[in-house]
């Protein structure tokens, strides 16, 4: 006979029941199916940690980037400004 996986899942109508797949992998005397294999859902995490860290550190520097084109709008307005009043007589605006 086949070991049942050992992992508790929480179902909503039926609360918590032991998970109906077969056992595929037996780690630390308990046996596991594909989906609660611990070092699989470790890989998992792991994947999606480093998608997520990936996609955030794309997202901030889009941000930075942003910030940097502001403040050069900024510096370039003051300029502008400057050599407007500097280019009028008496330095009239």
């Amino acid at each position: 006979m086949k070991e049942q996986c050992s992992v508790s899942i929480y179902d909503p109508p039926i609360s918590r029941h032991q998970c109906p797949r077969a056992g595929s992998v037996e780690r630390d005397a308990k046996w596991y199916c594909w989906q609660h294999d611990p070092v699989a859902v470790a890989e998992k995490k792991k994947k999606w940690n480093d998608d997520f860290d990936r996609k955030f550190a794309a997202t901030q520097e889009g941000y930075r980037r942003n910030d940097r084109r502001w403040q050069a709008r900024e510096d370039a307005v003051k300029k502008l400004e400057e050599i407007e009043a500097c280019s009028h007589p008496n330095g009239l605006s």
